[in-house]
């Protein structure tokens, strides 16, 4: 745990994680789309790990928090 809370939601620390490696990848300013792919992949990677790892605990849903600066994922529109 740090001592900023801002840090410690697996969200945010991902998303700045996506950002800092496409950087680093295209070598300046990140792609915003890029980074934003990239940031819900991670993020959907950590639910993952952290489900693994606790799986008597409810998962928590994949989307941002409120006030994200990333719009939700758009769900599926098949028929269920």
């Amino acid at each position: 745990m740090t001592a900023d809370p801002f840090w410690d939601d697996p969200f945010h620390s991902v998303a700045f994680a996506a950002f800092v490696q496409q950087a680093r990848e295209e070598g300046g300013w990140p792609d915003s789309e890029k980074t934003r792919q990239r940031a819900y992949r991670l993020y959907e990677e950590e639910l993952t790990a952290r489900s693994a790892a606790n799986p008597g605990q409810a998962q928590q849903p994949l989307a941002p928090p409120a006030g994200s600066a990333y719009p939700p994922r758009e769900q599926s529109k098949e028929p269920a």
